[in-house]
């Protein structure tokens, strides 16, 4: 079965020592399709970094992608004079979507 692992860490090279922290199976998805995905239980006001390893239905893993760098958005009332420069949703998580062209 294809599978999407998502690597996230706290450091650049984290990435390379770390557990998936998530795991998104393709079954059923088709070619084109678009797959979200959204990841709580993050810090505040933490960057993070994050990278994609596509499996493929034979069991081969692609090279990781390109490093996502992101910072969380502070919480609620908290580091209210620090700039905002969060690129995920409100709250505390991390939500992004890739498309298949083909598996």
């Amino acid at each position: 079965e294809a599978e999407f692992r998502l690597f996230l860490s706290t450091w650049a090279q984290g990435l390379s020592s770390t557990a998936p922290a998530a795991i998104l199976t393709l079954e059923d998805l088709m070619p084109g399709a678009t797959l979200s995905y959204s990841l709580g239980g993050l810090e505040a006001s933490t960057l993070y970094y994050a990278v994609l390893v596509l499996r493929d239905t034979a069991g081969n893993y692609s090279a990781a992608s390109s490093t996502a760098v992101f910072r969380t958005r502070p919480r609620p009332g908290a580091d209210a004079l620090a700039p905002r420069t969060a690129l995920v949703p409100e709250g505390a998580a991390y939500a992004g979507s890739c498309s298949t062209s083909r598996l």
